[in-house]
């Protein structure tokens, strides 16, 4: 067993960071298994490059065969989700998947240019050719240039055909020089948060929650409160405090009701990744509120973790 560690890119910090993971390429495994290693423990590496590794070793795929180590991939993206690509994330019938107490996974056969997706044959499930391109198309922003650490695939001429039943065939993958650079993943602290609930029984338990929601309402306007029925709006309004400089917390005090919802999602401006406002104050601040409405049950905030992505130089990731 040989362990690939991971540690933070050189010259590369953010405040409250504790995690940084790269997307690993297949290089690091590779040379495990070329050593010997029966079981290689990585740190965060591209799904697909799993599978990619084995069939490089295995069919003895040069590191410039594109084309095939673009097969790789695109066989690894069949199956890096398990039973999903075997009807158990099937959009276009789920209704008619057999058997799916008891799905099974796909497998993948490939020969020096061919791939050919199946399944076990006492196990539920489909392979068919729509449930094969739901899996394919899984994820994939540009089916002309889907890129991933180790090649970058071009699956926009590519075919899928049945071959019988629970069998395709996928031709017309085609590979690109892999990418200069490789996504690097990075966990941070983005804050504190509270979750509060309220219940409402029956008789009449919705005409109870109208009711309670207008009791609030009405307590925050004696607070003298802002309120924004999402998240999304709530921070929009926050940054046209800031650029308004309206002191937060002051002379504004904000609470969001309501869970985020996809209809708002339009209204709020700007787009939460280029929010910068004194935020955790704003936090603490409406925290502190919602926790002396919700007098019977107690709210304690939570620390509040989040992903920030970005691409870095390939030499600068240690096993990339």
């Amino acid at each position: 067993m040989i362990l690939l560690p991971t540690s933070p890119p050189k010259n590369y910090k953010i405040s409250s960071a504790f995690s940084y993971n790269f997307k690993l390429a297949l290089t690091g495994i590779e040379a495990c298994i070329d050593q010997g290693a029966d079981t290689v423990i990585t740190g965060r590496a591209a799904d697909s490059a799993l599978f990619l590794v084995p069939l490089k070793h295995e069919l003895g795929w040069a590191a410039d065969d594109w084309d095939s180590l673009a097969r790789g991939i695109m066989a690894g993206h069949l199956l890096e989700c398990g039973g999903q690509g075997a009807g158990g994330n099937y959009m276009y019938d789920w209704r008619h998947v057999p058997r799916m107490d008891e799905l099974g996974f796909p497998i993948a056969e490939l020969t020096a240019g061919t791939l050919e997706l199946t399944k076990a044959p006492d196990c539920g499930g489909v392979i068919c050719e729509q449930s094969t391109k739901e899996q394919f198309l899984y994820e994939v922003l540009d089916p002309a240039n889907y890129i991933t650490p180790d090649v970058v695939v071009d699956v926009s001429g590519a075919a899928i055909r049945q071959q019988g039943e629970n069998r395709v065939r996928v031709e017309g993958i085609r590979g690109r020089r892999r990418p200069d650079t490789l996504k690097l993943c990075v966990g941070y602290h983005k804050g504190w948060k509270t979750v509060s609930m309220l219940s409402f029984a029956w008789p009449d338990a919705y005409e109870k929650a109208r009711y309670c929601a207008e009791v609030i309402m009405k307590k925050m306007a004696r607070i003298g409160g802002v309120f924004y029925s999402s998240d999304e709006l709530a921070m929009g309004g926050l940054r046209y405090f800031y650029e308004a400089e309206v002191p937060i917390p002051g002379q504004v005090k904000l609470i969001a009701l309501g869970y985020n919802s996809l209809k708002n999602t339009e209204l709020s401006i700007p787009a939460l990744s280029v929010i910068d406002i004194p935020i955790e104050r704003a936090a603490e601040r409406c925290l502190t509120i919602l926790t002396r409405l919700m007098r019977y049950e107690k709210a304690d905030p939570s620390e509040s973790e989040s992903i920030i992505s970005e691409y870095i130089p390939r030499e600068s990731c240690p096993g990339g």
